[in-house]
């Protein structure tokens, strides 16, 4: 198998000789006058429809400076996230690439899911005024439901009947279950 830039192939890393000597530079390690720091505030739901979102008492925290929220990002035509480059798939048709937002907008969708972000004078005190800031939210249900589960089937009880088909059809029997998506 001979693909350049294929799923699972190693790639070269120009970096790690500096890591490996101690030497590598990493964003929180600058300092720069009058910084702030952020800090994001995360879902701990799986999937949930975000009723509000109160920035009252991170606001009033230590070192707080500013709560933002994706009506905050919109407002101000802060955009999505854009590709720096144009990458394609081993075939040469453009890779999947979908613009993202940056926090979560009217739902969340997974675990750690960023809702707002929280600027203060020190990362200790965003991380502290994070969790201050107060999401209401309405936890949805599974996203998807099996409708047709297959039955399920000893492995002795299809060698017994000389099937043993009926054994490699049972473990990709989850190819050929219909699931739907929850609205």
């Amino acid at each position: 198998m001979n693909e350049k830039y294929g799923v699972g192939q190693s790639v070269s890393r120009f970096e790690d000789p500096r890591l490996l000597r101690g030497e590598g530079r990493f964003i929180n390690d600058m300092v720069v006058p009058g910084m702030a720091h952020i800090a994001y505030v995360r879902s701990p739901h799986a999937r949930a429809r975000i009723v509000s979102v109160d920035p009252a008492a991170a606001l009033a925290a230590p070192g707080a400076l500013g709560v933002f929220t994706i009506d905050d990002l919109e407002r101000d035509g802060v955009g999505t996230t854009a590709p720096t480059l144009k990458r394609s798939r081993p075939d040469g048709k453009p890779a999947l690439w979908r613009p993202h937002p940056g926090l979560a907008k009217g739902m969340v969708r997974h675990v750690g899911d960023p809702v707002a972000i929280v600027a203060a004078e020190t990362q200790a005190q965003a991380k502290d005024a994070a969790e201050r800031v107060a999401v209401e939210v309405v936890e949805g249900d599974d996203l998807v439901v099996v409708d047709e589960p297959p039955r399920e089937r000893r492995a002795d009880e299809s060698r017994a009947a000389g099937n043993d088909d009926a054994l490699s059809a049972q473990s990709h029997a989850g190819e050929s279950r219909r699931a739907r998506s929850l609205p």
